[in-house]
């Protein structure tokens, strides 16, 4: 593969390349429309489940990055509605490319599994114990964790407590927050603990932005 020019992404690749060909034929069909339209009836709309920046829609039909489904609906949508020709039902659409972005979400989430090393079992283990074990005893942990300002999904929790990948930064500290709150905090020494499994575990940031969820 061709060294990238800087200031340029990498071009997508596997599931996520099918999933931005499947977006941009969409737009193609659509007439091209230029992304402040498309933001602009989305944004207006409140029947749709999230709002779309010109920057998020650029990253979508780009392939920049696996965005969230809400928002890939909305574009998805959007588009279906400037599509006069469109013959398919606008449901058998969205079931298409729910399929397509879930395909990369498992592979996205598979690239970032946390490593079969004994420091990664470590923080497993920790954080199972201090961390997803008493969060079962909260209720609504998905709406408490959008309440304290994530947008992490069930699925995104289901990939963590099942070790398929570690959970990111902010991820961890919203996840320690709820159990505060619910006054179920670790313990300083188990704390410290477990920040430091998780510093050995974690690798540095990636300079790609392919598979950063938007």
């Amino acid at each position: 593969m061709p060294a990238q020019m800087p200031g340029f992404f990498p071009d997508p690749d596997g599931a996520l390349r099918r999933l931005t060909d499947a977006v941009q034929g969409l737009h193609r069909a659509a007439g091209a429309p230029s992304y402040r339209k498309v933001c602009d009836r989305i944004n207006r709309d409140d029947s749709f489940p999230a709002t779309v920046s010109r920057q998020t829609l650029s990253d979508i039909l780009c392939g920049r990055r696996l965005t969230q489904w809400t928002r890939l609906h909305s574009v998805v949508v959007q588009l279906l509605r400037m599509d006069k020709s469109q013959a398919g039902s606008e449901a058998e659409v969205l079931a298409q490319f729910e399929s397509l972005w879930s395909a990369a979400d498992r592979e996205k989430n598979k690239r970032i599994a946390l490593p079969d090393v004994p420091a990664a079992r470590a923080f497993t283990a920790r954080l199972r114990t201090l961390v997803l074990a008493p969060l079962t005893s909260v209720t609504d942990v998905s709406e408490r964790l959008h309440h304290a300002g994530s947008r992490m999904s069930p699925g995104a929790l289901a990939n963590i407590a099942g070790g398929i990948r570690p959970p990111q930064r902010h991820e961890l500290d919203v996840l320690l927050h709820v159990l505060a709150q619910e006054g179920l905090a670790p313990s300083p020494q188990d704390f410290q603990d477990l920040m430091r499994s998780y510093s050995a575990t974690t690798p540095p940031p990636s300079t790609s932005s392919t598979w950063t969820t938007n």
